[in-house]
């Protein structure tokens, strides 16, 4: 991996990498990226979790970096850089909150609170720190107190805050800029693509770890949302800083409402006229404001926040008002009664071939990249081809030897799923797993309908059940990793990302392939322009996402070389339906079965030889 990588940056060629847990991938391509940092080649690490990030910052670029100095090797500057509301607002924690409304922190202007003392900790703690970054508060911060020690960009009286030279956002951006190395996310990595903002400075070499999850992220980071509570908010916020005329800000709020409950809930095909004409009135009225808070000398950091906050109304509205119905998919949602209009591009594939890959040399990599025993599905999402330019495919393998640490049980036996949730034979299936497990499962379910008849159905059993929703998800996966008996229960959120390596974690059970959700607009654009390009929507959509999240949750069970255990698919269609295939070679190479017998008797044995060793 490493040789491959650094032939590809010599050659200026873009690579693909896959490489499975137990590889050490990061220091595969550290090896290969940090030499080219230190000879004038500017080199941008993108994660999509901060949990990798943190750790290439504070363990394996400090590896790699300490053996090229012990070998006389120069070693390069690193810096992190995360979005801006990671970091503590200095002005905001010395009281700038009293500044005219600022900041609405009045809760936790009570030290004797419990909020207050938190608060209060975070205070000492920002006037020692050196970074402000909240992932090195030295003690536990709920999010609810973080957002009382820091602000969004959006808030950021920008060079005009008092505090200005001691920002910590600024500081992170400054060492970003002046470094040899930046460690930072997919969504920044985005912005930074798609904008003027430069936040990461040229960029010669550009590594993208856990590079499966890019496209969601980088679509995330251009798209767009407008909801009439949040505009009905800002006007009371600007109320009370003494700005006139926001009576007609409420009143496009209400006409937002009243244009959104028209066009009904799903994808728009084109604008309603009742809904163009409320975003334009609404465009009108935040111009308007803007135009009466005073600027200059004689603003406030009030007033420069307030323009601020209606400069961003106004983009959000632009950029929904410019939206093409050909690139864009447009849509109504709903969310606590309250309707949502959202805008995000259908395909970003050709803006990272027009910016990203067009101006530098990149390094994709991840567990999952290779979808069916090929790179062409996920190399087609992210622009490759149609950059033009030349890449490299490699696919490290596992270090693991699949085949004997696990089984791949398909429940043939059962009918095919439907959508009401788990079929009566598919929660005896799941019963009969988990009591021959002992526990020791992680549940991946497709919907929350499935989640609850699981939840109810495993109530009685002999061992702890924790159920996503039930507390904090860290907390749930702490509890269950703790343990060798219980089982976690969870959606979407636990099928990437939960590392419980050992036999605490020994049967992974997913109730059914993941099929996006049929009525879900961005896949309805998504495959209607598929569809309108003469390809099949199924397959380039339905069937690539269905195979990225099987392959990631499967992947869930073998995190070490000493795991054992079981990954039970409670879905047929795995055994019989014509695509089977494609799915199954997405999948770790476990040893397969579709009898139940053997998969109950596996189990089984794995759970008495556990009591042994325990005993």
């Amino acid at each position: 991996m490493c040789e491959a990588i650094a032939t590809a940056v010599d050659a200026n060629r873009h690579i693909m990498v896959q490489a499975g847990t137990g590889t050490g991938k990061s220091l595969g391509y550290l090896a290969a990226v940090l030499p080219a940092a230190t000879e004038g080649r500017r080199v941008v690490i993108s994660t999509a979790t901060k949990a990798l990030q943190r750790q290439l910052v504070t363990k394996d670029i400090p590896m790699v970096s300490g053996v090229a100095a012990s070998l006389d090797m120069p070693v390069p500057d690193v810096a992190a850089l995360k979005g801006w509301s990671n970091y503590a607002c200095v002005y905001k924690l010395r009281a700038g909150e009293d500044d005219g409304g600022l900041f609405e922190v009045a809760d936790a202007r009570e030290p004797g609170s419990r909020m207050g003392k938190t608060v209060v900790k975070i205070r000492a703690w920002a006037e020692e720190t050196d970074t402000g970054d909240r992932d090195d508060v030295p003690f536990t911060v709920s999010d609810k107190a973080w957002r009382y020690a820091s602000i969004s960009p959006r808030e950021c009286p920008g060079d005009h805050c008092p505090l200005a030279a001691e920002c910590f956002p600024r500081r992170a951006r400054a060492r970003a800029l002046a470094a040899d190395v930046v460690v930072t996310n997919h969504a920044l990595l985005g912005v930074d693509a798609f904008s003027d903002s430069h936040l990461l400075g040229d960029v010669d070499i550009a590594v993208i770890d856990e590079a499966h999850d890019l496209i969601d992220r980088i679509r995330q980071a251009a798209s767009a949302q407008l909801t009439p509570a949040e505009i009905t908010s800002l006007a009371a916020r600007l109320a009370r800083g003494k700005v006139v005329g926001t009576d007609d800000l409420r009143e496009g709020a209400k006409a937002l409402r009243e244009a959104l409950t028209g066009a009904g809930e799903g994808l728009l095909t084109s604008m309603p006229e009742a809904l163009g004409a409320a975003l334009g009135e609404l465009a009108t009225t935040a111009s308007t404001l803007m135009e009466d808070i005073p600027t200059g000398k004689d603003a406030t950091a009030t007033d420069r926040t307030n323009r601020s906050l209606l400069a961003d109304l106004r983009e959000a509205i632009e950029h929904i008002r410019r939206a093409r119905m050909d690139d864009d998919a447009l849509w109504v949602s709903m969310s606590k009664d309250e309707p949502h209009l959202n805008c995000a591009p259908i395909d970003v594939a050709p803006d990272l071939a027009r910016t990203l890959l067009a101006e530098t040399t990149t390094v994709f990599t991840s567990a999952t990249l290779a979808l069916g025993g090929s790179f062409k599905a996920v190399a087609a999402q992210i622009g490759l081809p149609l950059s033009g330019a030349r890449y490299d495919c490699l696919d490290v393998g596992s270090p693991f030897p699949y085949a004997s640490q696990g089984i791949t049980y398909i429940a043939a036996h059962l009918e095919r799923p439907g959508r009401s949730g788990l079929s009566d034979e598919a929660i005896d299936e799941l019963l009969a797993l988990a009591k021959s497990s002992g526990g020791g499962m992680l549940g991946l379910f497709s919907s929350h309908r499935a989640l609850s008849q699981a939840a109810e159905a495993m109530g009685d059993l002999d061992f702890p059940v924790y159920v996503q929703g039930d507390d904090q998800l860290p907390t749930l996966v702490r509890a269950f990793t703790r343990e060798t008996n219980s089982c976690l229960l969870g959606t979407l959120s636990l099928w990437q990302g939960v590392d419980v390596p050992g036999l605490t974690c020994r049967l992974v059970i997913i109730d059914r392939i993941p099929f996006p959700r049929p009525d879900d607009p961005l896949i309805q654009a998504r495959s209607q322009a598929v569809e309108a390009m003469g390809g099949s929507s199924f397959q380039q959509v339905s069937l690539t996402h269905a195979a990225l999240l099987l392959a990631q949750g499967a992947g869930r069970l073998i995190r070490s070389q000493d795991d054992r255990g079981m990954v039970a698919i409670l879905d047929s269609r795995l055994a019989h339906a014509r695509y089977r295939g494609y799915l199954r070679k997405s999948l770790p190479g476990l040893w397969p079965t579709e009898d139940a017998e053997i998969a109950h008797a596996a189990l089984s044995r794995l759970a008495a030889t556990l009591a042994t060793d325990e005993g």
